[in-house]
């Protein structure tokens, strides 16, 4: 067995990042590099998180500079990976914000899969199909929330300091807030539903009191075709008795 199967044992954080974005899990696969902390397990409230993040990556506002050159596009990626690693190479700078270690972890582990997938997609900028919406969609997918919050990211000069200032509390804002709007979505879509399945049922019962009422016509119109077919003989039998007599 080599290196790189040995890596790959750990099918929760391969399928993790997979959830996150296919490249991670592809660098994960190939090389090990995972940006995940060594205490990582895939728990029912991780996973939950993951897939309301998904969910809120539907929402998206692109920046003015997507829909400037490619040169000047790239650029702007470029500045964000050089502020990621500035950050990423001083983590006693967290300190001075109080994080809790549980936010600072997350946003950790969101400025590692960041740059490993804005260093992947810089790679393919050359490419023709190259569509710079969906590689800022990508970047914006990893966390909506924190993408949101951190995007001066892309500025060239930034004040990290100003940048990361009350993060902590602004993204528990932010979440929640985002939250309560996709619940309130999946309120009005599941009202919708049952309307629509209300409506489906009382269409289905006046459909079917509209075929009994159409059986019981035809049933009606039958009995008198049959009366009017005995009366047609019966007036028949009298002719013929009065033309012998």
């Amino acid at each position: 067995m080599g290196y790189n199967d040995l890596m790959i044992t750990n099918v929760e954080i391969y399928n993790f990042l997979n959830m996150v974005n296919p490249r991670l899990g592809k660098a994960y696969k190939l090389s090990g590099k995972n940006p995940l902390p060594p205490t990582f397990s895939m728990t029912k409230n991780l996973l939950v998180e993951r897939i309301y993040l998904s969910q809120l990556s539907s929402k998206i506002e692109f920046p003015n500079f997507i829909y400037e050159n490619k040169d000047k596009i790239k650029k702007y990626f470029k500045n964000s990976i050089k502020n990621i690693k500035k950050i990423l190479k001083n983590k006693k700078i967290l300190k001075n914000y109080q994080f809790s270690d549980e936010f600072s972890e997350k946003l950790f582990v969101y400025l590692e899969m960041r740059k490993t997938i804005t260093e992947a997609l810089l790679k393919e900028f050359k490419n023709q199909r190259f569509d710079e919406k969906d590689a800022f969609q990508e970047i914006y997918n990893i966390n909506p929330v924190l993408s949101v919050l951190l995007d001066e990211l892309f500025i060239e000069h930034i004040d990290i300091k100003n940048l990361l200032e009350n993060l902590e509390k602004k993204y528990q804002i932010s979440y929640l807030e985002k939250l309560q709007l996709l619940e309130k979505k999946e309120n009005v879509y599941q009202n919708k539903s049952l309307m629509l399945q209300s409506a489906t049922i009382l269409n289905n019962e006046k459909s079917h009191k509209l075929t009994k009422n159409t059986s019981k016509i035809k049933e009606n119109v039958k009995k008198i075709e049959k009366k009017l077919k005995k009366q047609e003989k019966t007036n028949k039998k009298v002719v013929k008795k009065d033309k012998e007599l």
